[in-house]
């Protein structure tokens, strides 16, 4: 990997980053009016606040962090949450081992569930949804 591409790459990284942190307050942000608020289950919470995380990484993400030369529109809307789907299958499987069997806060374990499914989601859509994107070295 040559200086260039390693630069790029960062850029990229770090416009994931951006948006992912922005989703993830859009996401927090309503799993916590969920549940204390309105009063649901964690479970549920977490599954509206992923439907609310889901929708503002696509947005910023197909406009912003993967640039291409072409959009594939609906198609690749449908990969982007399908690959949703599976961060929060796995969101429920850790938020359920961390909270039910490991005992700890729903609310401290749902910040490093997200950490964790960060890092699988980027990769997931960098490798497979926007597989055609241009790396480009600029960050704004």
């Amino acid at each position: 990997m040559n200086f260039l591409t390693r630069m790029s790459w960062k850029a990229e990284v770090t416009r994931y980053a951006l948006v992912g942190g922005g989703a993830f307050i859009g996401d927090y942000s309503t799993f916590l009016l969920c549940v204390d608020v309105l009063g649901l289950g964690y479970m549920l919470a977490s599954f509206f606040g992923f439907l609310v995380g889901v929708s503002l990484n696509y947005f910023f993400c197909s406009g912003w962090v993967f640039k291409r030369s072409h959009k594939m529109g609906g198609v690749e809307f449908f990969w982007f949450v399908l690959s949703g789907v599976w961060g929060v299958i796995l969101t429920f499987l850790l938020m359920y081992w961390i909270v039910e069997q490991e005992g700890l806060n729903e609310k401290i374990s749902r910040a490093v569930v997200a950490v964790v499914v960060f890092v699988v989601n980027y990769l997931i859509r960098k490798n497979f949804v926007f597989l055609n994107a241009k790396v480009e070295s600029n960050v704004a």
